[in-house]
C-alpha cells in the first residue's frame, strides 16, 4: 500500500485495514518519507499521524501492537544538538499538551512516554500542562510514576510557580498533594508564594501557607509576599489574602513602610486605613502580632485544617505550618 493510502486509513480511523496491513509485514512504527505527497507528515510515523489527526482509537490501536511512544521525530540534516534541545517538540505529545487531547495524552503516559523530555525552554510536559490551566492534562501527566514535578525551565520557574503566577489554586493544590517545593526560587528568587499574591489568588496563598510556605522570603530585589500584595492594582487586592500573610507572621520595618507609605499608587492605604494601620502595628511589635493575632485566627485555620482532616496528619501538619508555638499548642488540644 502507497503511503498516502494510509494515511487515509488513519485518517478514517480504520483500524482493521491498518491492522491487515500490520499482519502484511508493515512496521508498526513505519515512517512517512518526506515528498510532495506527504510535506505535512515527512518523518512522522503512523503514531504521530493518528495522533495529529486526533484518532484516539488509533491511538489506542497502535499502542496495543507495540508502537514506541519515546520516539522522536528526526530532521534531515539537522545536528544531534539541535534535535535534542527540541525532544519534547519532535513527540507525539506535544501537539497533545498544546491542543489539550487529555484522553490521547493519557493512553501515551500509561504507555511509558518520557514525561520529563523538556523543549528548546527546558519546559517539560507538566510545566506545559500546568501553563495551559488545564487541569486534567495536569493530573494526567501526574500519573507518571517517573515524573519530576520540579524540573523547572531556563529561568528556574517550576510547575508551581506557573500555576501560583496565572493564581490557578486547584492546580496549586494538586500539585503540592504531590510534594512540590512551597518554597523553591525563581533565578530572581521569587517564590510560589510572591506569585500568588501577585495573581492576588486567595486559595493559592492559602494552601500555599498550608503546605509551610515561608511568609518573609524576599527576592533578590527585596520583593516579599506582602510587599508584592501591596503594590498590586485596587481591582488587584483581595484583603482576605492581607489576612492571611498577617496571620502567618508577615513582618515589616518601619523603613519599608516608610517608603511604602510615599508610594502614590499604593492606593491600598487610602482605602483601607485600617491596613496601614496593621502594618504599623507590626513594624513595632517584635512579636510581628504573631501572638497578639492568635485569637483571631485560632478559628479560621482550624476550620481550615478540619476540612482537610481526611488528607492530612492533622499533628503533621500543625507542625510545619509558620505559626508561633502557642497557637500550635492550643489547636493541638482543640483537634485531639
Amino acid at each position: 500500500m502507497d503511503e498516502k493510502s494510509l494515511n487515509e486509513l488513519i485518517q478514517k480511523g480504520d483500524t482493521k485495514a491498518i491492522e491487515k496491513e500490520l499482519n502484511n509485514g508493515l512496521n508498526v512504527d513505519f515512517t512517512f518519507k518526506e515528498n510532495s505527497i506527504n510535506n505535512e507528515i515527512g518523518g512522522y510515523t503512523l503514531l504521530d499521524v493518528a495522533v495529529s489527526a486526533r484518532r484516539k482509537e488509533v491511538v489506542q490501536f497502535l499502542v496495543d501492537h507495540g508502537a514506541d511512544v519515546k520516539r522522536s521525530r528526526n530532521w534531515p540534516g539537522a545536528t544531534t544538538e539541535l534535535i535534542g534541545s527540541f525532544s519534547l517538540q519532535n513527540t507525539c505529545m506535544y501537539s497533545c499538551l498544546v491542543r489539550g487531547d487529555v484522553e490521547i495524552a493519557r493512553i501515551l503516559v500509561k504507555a511509558g512516554f518520557d514525561v520529563n523530555l523538556q523543549d528548546m525552554r527546558q519546559c517539560s510536559s507538566l510545566w506545559h500542562a500546568v501553563d495551559s490551566g488545564n487541569c486534567e492534562m495536569v493530573d494526567t501527566i501526574l500519573e507518571s510514576p517517573s515524573v519530576n514535578i520540579e524540573l523547572h525551565d531556563m529561568t528556574y520557574l517550576r510547575p508551581l510557580h506557573v500555576a501560583a503566577l496565572h493564581g490557578n489554586g486547584k492546580i496549586v493544590t494538586h500539585l503540592l498533594r504531590k510534594g512540590a517545593n512551597p518554597n523553591a526560587l525563581h533565578v530572581f528568587g521569587n517564590t510560589p508564594l510572591i506569585m500568588a499574591c501577585k495573581a492576588n489568588s486567595y486559595e493559592s496563598v492559602h494552601q500555599l501557607l498550608l503546605y509551610g510556605a515561608k511568609v518573609n522570603t524576599g527576592s533578590i530585589y527585596g520583593v516579599t509576599p506582602l510587599s508584592k500584595f501591596l503594590h498590586n492594582p485596587p481591582t488587584l487586592q483581595d484583603l482576605r489574602i492581607f489576612d492571611l500573610l498577617l496571620s502567618a507572621g508577615a513582618s515589616v520595618l518601619d523603613t519599608e513602610l516608610n517608603e511604602w507609605k510615599q508610594h502614590e499608587h499604593l492606593q491600598i492605604f487610602l482605602d483601607h486605613p485600617q491596613i496601614y494601620d496593621a502594618l504599623k502595628q507590626i513594624s513595632s511589635t517584635p512579636s510581628s502580632l504573631k501572638i497578639l493575632t492568635c485569637k483571631y485566627i485560632r478559628f479560621r485555620i482550624k476550620k481550615c485544617l478540619m476540612k482537610k482532616q481526611a488528607d492530612f496528619n492533622i499533628i503533621s501538619v500543625l507542625s510545619s505550618l509558620p505559626l508561633p508555638s502557642m497557637l500550635k499548642q492550643e489547636l493541638s488540644l482543640e483537634l485531639n
